[in-house]
């Protein structure tokens, strides 16, 4: 992540909402005032309910020759709009963070609060962040394969909405008591390794919600990819990774394989589900690598 000194705050902005998004319906209400309450003048708003639509509206935004474009929803749907952001010097994106994980506005230290978002797009700096990419998709923290990337991409909208995080416990308990095991050979630089699994994780470093119990804390911010997967698929044993992991906050090291890397190749038998950031419809093969201060993102002034 690099910071760029000096560049000249936006006065025009677009604006892109999902509206499936936690609480991207009553955003889509307030947003454009609060955008122009801090100065901004918004020249395009396009309200959206689905991930084609959203792609189509930001592909109209920059073809418009508009330069700062702010996207409202969660994860998946930064990482649907940084496919067509990433590695572009001339455009920025402005997060209003209306998802329900919101881990990169989270790590950014973007408030979670519309007027304070506003306010970082209006006021704050530039930086560039990494992402990772996975067969020509861009990502922001976390792609998943197995099971659980498919039962991701089937939590009940509605159960979101109102339960927001709490949400993926339910996820993850389905994925759990309902995977199936599969083989899979896991490719990362000159190392590799091939066995039985329930799924496979690729974390972009500090975005990855993980990344500070895997890593040490003095390295819990460098860029790099973070790869792992259980030892075991047995159901008591993956119970046990889950609570150090989520409620103990320990890194588990007898219970998961773990490595760094900037490049990561997954082959499984059969081929398994891909997840990218909560955005499913790929399956393997697949080959993950970092994409280093691929996009420019508004942040807080420090």
């Amino acid at each position: 992540m690099e910071p760029e000194p000096g560049i000249q705050r936006p006065k025009e902005v677009a604006l892109v909402i999902n509206l499936r998004s936690r609480t991207g319906t009553a955003a889509s209400q307030q947003a454009a005032a609060e955008l122009e309450r801090c100065g901004l003048l918004v020249r395009r708003n396009h309200l959206v309910t689905n991930g084609h639509a959203l792609i189509e509206s930001v592909r109209q935004v920059i073809d418009s020759g508009l330069k700062t474009i702010v996207v409202g929803g969660g994860d998946g749907t930064l990482s649907s709009a940084a496919d067509l952001l990433a590695n572009r010097s001339d455009l920025t994106l402005g997060i209003l963070p209306v998802g329900t994980g919101n881990e990169m506005a989270h790590t950014l230290g973007i408030p979670l609060d519309l007027p304070g978002a506003c306010d970082v797009i209006a006021h704050g700096r530039v930086e560039t962040v990494d992402l990772a990419e996975a067969s020509g998709n861009y990502f922001i923290h976390t792609a998943l394969v197995g099971y659980p990337a498919q039962v991701n991409h089937t939590i009940p909208n509605w159960l979101k909405l109102r339960f927001g995080k709490a949400a993926y416990v339910y996820s993850f308990c389905r994925a759990m008591f309902g995977a199936r095991p599969f083989r899979v050979a896991v490719k990362v630089g000159n190392e590799s390794w091939e066995g039985q699994t329930i799924l496979v994780t690729v974390g972009n470093g500090r975005f990855h919600s993980l990344g500070s119990v895997l890593l040490p804390p003095d390295r819990a911010v460098e860029s790099g990819l973070m790869v792992y997967t259980p030892r075991s698929t047995n159901w008591l044993t993956l119970a046990r990774l889950a609570f150090g992991l989520w409620i103990t906050r320990k890194p588990q090291p007898s219970l998961l394989l773990f490595q760094r890397a900037d490049s990561v190749s997954i082959v499984a038998d059969p081929p398994q589900g891909v997840d990218l950031d909560g955005e499913f419809g790929r399956l393997t093969p697949v080959v993950v690598r970092l994409a280093k201060n691929a996009l420019r993102v508004l942040v807080p002034n420090m």
